[in-house]
């Protein structure tokens, strides 16, 4: 029967119970209890009374929280050790001593969710006047939640959203607000945007790079580790970043894999404990994501030790070897779990912007971050040759002018036609000042003053004593 309570059950036996003699039942009740419940023992009443001695076992931890119990009608016993075999979990002992018995557990807090990004991998490629395409993969552990919102900056148009490589199911929800549906409430999963800037008229030295953000409702999802890969043409102005610390594409493969590989292994548990298929189709395109990260980092660390073994550092290549050690550990026990890979998935295409690298038509650099990091600042520099042009031609307009208003003497024009070197000294003592290489303007000095010290120089000083050369002031 029901009643406001809870449920009596009344079990009646069809043959009688003999003194001492043992009896065995069984009631099942729900594994798990929301929370925010608590959980009682059932109370157990004969219609005549027992002689002996009744125990009550419940356990002192679920689901990771540790549960506290009430204890009206009982004390703490030992129980004799046939009545606790087959039982592994930790319990706590009770004795029943008196009527009426109340074992009950505290009601337990409610947990609320809390979802994070354990990675966000960034590729931006950068176009002419400030134009840009972004591609940004997130490694979200949800903690419960079933949901959650895409905010993209304003200027940005989102061109794909796919969840562990499949098209994610996508809604909008306001301007530059997408919801997207999560595959699980606990499995970790990648979620994959794709965004576009629309060049502009006039390109700013300054830019912010700002890829997309997640929230619950209107909390950002933290994140723990962040990196960009940025590659532009060859032909483009170098960029200068500010908001992460430069690593080479070496260090930020290893990081990238060690990520994937950790969160990999601490979801082991929870995808074995998933309701079948659930575990084998988080565990496939897993599988398939870290083969293809395995054999990226492979190909790149074989590229930089055949072109330049110095540029590997060595720690970086004994890391890389530990967690390819535990990827195959990992591999190989939830292939015994869930089967085999399906090997022939894509990677993402922010993992592969890091194993291209540079190009002949493409440089690429690389950036990671701790926390979020959703925002980079890059300012053009102009190149080096611009500069040293402007100088060169103040240089010469500022000669020009001298020449022309010294020119209008009569004693300067007189020295300089005597000594002509003067003027290459001068113009290697301005290029040493002024101009880069500074040491070529040396050179030019040195060679102006070495050529008038020879006695074949044409403009060589005219002595008054072997001179026959007269200049007269006045004019007819």
């Amino acid at each position: 029967t029901s009643s406001d309570g809870g449920q009596t059950v009344a079990i009646r036996f069809s043959s009688p119970v003999t003194k001492d003699g043992d009896v065995d039942i069984r009631i099942r009740s729900p594994l798990t209890a929301p929370s925010g419940s608590s959980i009682a023992v059932p109370m157990v009443s004969t219609l005549s009374p027992l002689s002996g001695h009744r125990y009550i076992g419940v356990p002192t931890r679920l689901e990771g929280e540790q549960l506290t119990w009430s204890e009206v009608g009982v004390k703490p016993a030992d129980v004799p050790r046939q009545l606790t075999q087959g039982i592994s979990e930790p319990l706590a002992r009770y004795e029943v001593v008196a009527e009426p018995v109340s074992v009950a557990s505290h009601p337990r807090t409610l947990k609320d969710p809390a979802p994070r990004v354990r990675l966000v991998d960034t590729a931006v490629a950068l176009g002419k006047n400030d134009a840009e395409t972004s591609v940004s993969s997130y490694v979200i552990s949800p903690d419960g939640i079933a949901e959650c919102l895409i905010q993209l900056p304003a200027d940005h148009q989102l061109l794909l959203a796919e969840l562990d490589g499949r098209a994610a199911l996508v809604t909008p929800a306001g301007l530059s607000r997408w919801r997207v549906i999560l595959s699980s409430t606990q499995l970790p999963q990648v979620l994959e945007i794709v965004s576009r800037l629309a060049a502009k008229r006039s390109a700013e030295p300054v830019r912010e790079l700002t890829r997309a953000s997640l929230t619950v409702g209107d909390k950002p999802i933290p994140v723990d580790v962040s990196l960009w890969t940025i590659s532009q043409s060859a032909d483009s102005d170098p960029v200068e970043i500010a908001g992460a610390s430069p690593v080479s594409a070496v260090d930020q493969t290893v990081l990238r894999f060690d990520r994937l590989v950790r969160i990999a292994e601490s979801a082991s548990a929870a995808a074995a404990d998933a309701p079948q298929p659930d575990g084998a189709n988080w565990f496939r395109p897993w599988a398939a994501r870290l083969k293809a990260v395995h054999e990226q980092s492979a190909q790149l660390r074989h590229r930089q030790s055949a072109t330049n073994a110095a540029r590997l550092a060595r720690s970086g290549d004994d890391q890389l070897g530990l967690i390819e050690k535990r990827f195959e550990k990992w591999l190989e026990e939830s292939t015994d779990l869930f089967g085999n890979a399906d090997s022939t998935a894509a990677p993402l295409a922010s993992e592969l912007s890091a194993a291209n690298g540079d190009s002949g038509d493409r440089h690429t650099a690389y950036y990671a971050s701790q926390g979020s990091g959703e925002k980079l600042i890059a300012q053009t520099i102009q190149p080096a040759t611009r500069p040293q042009v402007a100088k060169l031609v103040a240089a010469i307009i500022v000669a020009l002018l001298a020449g022309l208003w010294l020119g209008r003497m009569v004693a300067i024009r007189d020295f300089l036609h005597r000594c002509p070197y003067v003027i290459g000294v001068c113009v290697g003592i301005a290029y040493w000042t002024w101009l880069s290489p500074s040491w070529f303007g040396l050179v030019v000095a040195a060679a102006s003053a070495y050529l008038a010290m020879r006695f074949t120089w044409p403009g060589r000083f005219v002595r008054p004593e072997a001179s026959t050369v007269l200049r007269s002031t006045r004019t007819s």
